[in-house]
């Protein structure tokens, strides 16, 4: 990693390509408005090492390049690596913005999704698993293909499972959020 990123808080540009191939670069958060409009413009995400964990990582990674054109030089990872960003990173949707994790350490959209064009990195959605018991499952969405019409997909709240790719008209969108009955903290 280059010398001119600071060592504290670090940003990770982090998507899975249209092949399935996992790619990650890190930036300095100087450059925070220019990495999240490259992350949006290229259908990934944009995450943050905060803690001494993440950043150990972060800085084990490329440093990412940003074009003139808006769109940034994001190298290609290893698979357990970039799991391990999904797990470490905090996501966030815009500049000084955070939405809150799921289970998986991946986020989710924070407003309920109408309408099939509204998914986009993120977003939680339904698919459906044909194995032993066929049922429907929440999976977050973690790249949008060129062609706005494939999705790639992890299994919500088994997000070391191995991702998948399924077109957005396949999936379902989740209804309204139900209230969440706090728990006790012991």
């Amino acid at each position: 990693m280059n010398k001119k990123i600071a060592q504290k808080d670090l940003l990770v540009i982090l998507g899975i390509d249209s092949d399935g191939k996992p790619h990650a670069a890190v930036f300095a958060q100087a450059d925070e408005a220019v990495v999240h409009k490259a992350a949006q413009a290229m259908g990934v995400r944009c995450g943050v090492a905060k803690d001494d964990k993440s950043r150990a990582l972060a800085r084990k990674l490329p440093e990412g390049k940003i074009f003139a054109a808006g769109k940034a030089l994001v190298p290609l990872v290893k698979q357990a690596v970039y799991d391990q960003l999904l797990q470490l990173l905090v996501f966030v949707d815009a500049p000084g913005a955070t939405i809150p994790a799921d289970n998986g350490g991946q986020t989710a959209s924070a407003a309920p999704l109408t309408r099939w064009e509204d998914i986009k990195v993120g977003s939680v959605v339904l698919c459906q698993d044909d194995g032993a018991e066929p049922a429907w499952w929440e999976s977050v969405v973690i790249a949008v293909g060129k062609d706005e019409e494939l999705l790639t997909l992890r299994w919500r709240d088994y997000p070391k499972l191995k991702t998948f790719a399924y077109k957005r008209h396949e999936v379902s969108l989740p209804g309204p959020a139900l209230p969440v009955k706090p728990t006790r903290s012991s």
